[in-house]
């Protein structure tokens, strides 16, 4: 039996650091391989068309996900034809997330109880299992899922000038007023998905990615700290207006977060205090303590101490893999140690894995770390005067780094290099 919480497990997983590209290519498949329920289950939903338009037509053709199926239709209105998106919760789907979740507890008991596992240090289960219900019991609200849409149009639509031959403008879809609470109207946007973009345009889908990430890092530490925690590849649709003029749109606000401004200033020092942890060990017990204060203190499954000794051999197991070591994954290993961390805090966690993953996939060499130093100099009026002296000394340490590594700083990738890192 695999329900809509398990799917979410298994996207999560399939673009994981770590993951064989023929298990990873697997779980996609299976996460792409979602039937949509029966037209005469879910049609009655699409009854009235949004307020102030009638129905031309609406396709039986969906785009499925997990928990959700999308249509497309097309309106009259007193301007027009309009081609729209009409989203509906799949017919079963909150029976179906009730069913499943007796049997995610039990997995997740029997997983952590298990002996050999425990012995061998093996992550807890359990806590990992309880985040990804609360996200499908988030999606299962049509009308948070409206209100995060109509906040997420107005904090990410905005326009970005990549060079003097590339603009991109970020556009989220605009939410049309529907009379049945059951469904979620809004504006079609006719793109590709950004994998198959990427693949046809290489070099521009690593600018594109890069620039999304860093839109996407910018609206979450600062302005009102408000992100989308599923922007995966699937979840952005690209459009070529004309050569060098993209609109890159953000689909599917099912789950999001917004954080306060004591969890920004941890997850920044979280962020940086990641680079290069491999090699400085004092390191982790920085990431242990800003994890531990990110936490809820009282419901913690294990000490501080144990923490720090547990992220040591975390660190050194896997010196040879820095995607292992960046902040979405020390927040998913904090999680599986039995820290305690808040709803917001995981879905961060899984928002910026997802953004993390996106500049990966796209053949970007620059991890996000990197991008939250850009972004916190940039606001750092809006910092405490400690927090922009740490972003300060890292940046310092890093062009330190740098120049010891360079055998000629002088030499052309050498100024290039060092260039790069002073503009952080």
């Amino acid at each position: 039996y695999a329900g809509p919480q398990m799917q979410k497990l298994l996207q999560v997983i399939a673009r994981r650091p770590g993951i064989s590209k023929e298990l990873s290519a697997t779980f996609q498949r299976l996460e792409e391989s979602g039937l949509a329920s029966p037209w005469e289950r879910v049609g009655s939903n699409f009854k009235d068309a949004p307020a102030g338009s009638e129905w031309v037509s609406i396709g039986r053709n969906a785009r499925v996900g997990s928990m959700a199926e999308v249509y497309l239709g097309l309106v009259r209105t007193p301007r027009g034809k309009q081609t729209i998106a009409a989203r509906t919760l799949k017919s079963d789907i909150r029976e179906r997330v009730e069913k499943e979740i007796p049997r995610l507890v039990e997995l997740g008991r029997v997983i952590d109880n298990d002996p050999v596992l425990r012995s061998h240090d093996f992550p807890l289960v359990g806590p990992v299992m309880d985040d990804v219900m609360s996200m499908a019991r988030n999606e299962l609200d049509i009308k948070l899922t409206i209100r995060s849409q109509v906040m997420g149009e107005r904090i990410y639509t905005t326009t970005k000038k990549l060079s003097k031959d590339v603009v991109v403008h970020f556009v989220t879809p605009h939410t049309l007023p529907a009379t049945n609470g059951d469904v979620i109207y809004s504006t079609w946007l006719d793109g590709e998905k950004f994998e198959d973009f990427a693949r046809r345009n290489p070099a521009l889908g690593v600018r594109v990615a890069e620039a999304t990430a860093q839109h996407w890092l910018e609206n979450a530490l600062f302005n009102e700290r408000f992100f989308h925690a599923d922007l995966h590849q699937g979840n952005l649709k690209i459009v070529e207006n004309s050569p060098g003029d993209l609109t890159v749109g953000f689909l599917d606000f099912g789950m999001v977060g917004q954080l306060r401004k004591t969890e920004r200033s941890l997850l920044i020092r979280l962020s940086l205090a990641t680079v290069d942890v491999a090699t400085s060990l004092k390191k982790t017990a920085l990431i242990s303590k800003y994890l531990f204060e990110l936490s809820e203190v009282s419901q913690n499954r294990i000490s501080l101490k144990d923490l720090m000794l547990s992220a040591e051999r975390y660190a050194l197991t896997n010196a040879a893999n820095p995607a292992l070591l960046t902040m979405d994954m020390w927040l998913g290993w904090g999680l599986s140690k039995g820290l305690k961390l808040p709803k917001n805090i995981t879905a961060f966690s899984r928002g910026i894995g997802a953004v993390e993953q996106l500049t990966l996939a796209s053949g970007s060499k620059t991890f996000l770390a990197d991008m939250v130093k850009q972004v916190a100099m940039k606001h750092k009026l809006e910092l405490a005067p400690d927090l922009v002296r740490f972003v300060q000394d890292n940046v310092r340490s890093s062009m330190e780094r740098l120049s010891t590594r360079l055998k000629s700083p002088t030499s052309p990738k050498g100024r290039m290099v060092l260039r790069c890192e002073a503009i952080f």
